[in-house]
């Protein structure tokens, strides 16, 4: 299953995204096994992936 934000954020440069791609999946991981398994993915302007941060919970 996947979920697309369908606004987005308009981020300065790749690094940012990546960066945000990390922070996202990191709160995610805190909603327990909700999210586990699932991915967040930075994409540019054109729709290209940047960056792909998995969802890590704890053990």
């Amino acid at each position: 299953m996947a979920f697309e934000d369908e606004t987005g954020t308009v981020l300065p440069d790749a690094e940012a995204a990546i960066l945000y791609a990390s922070v996202i999946a990191a709160e995610l991981a805190q909603d327990g096994n909700e999210y586990h398994g699932f991915d967040v993915c930075a994409v540019d302007n054109d729709g290209n992936e940047i960056a792909r941060m998995p969802v890590l919970v704890p053990s």
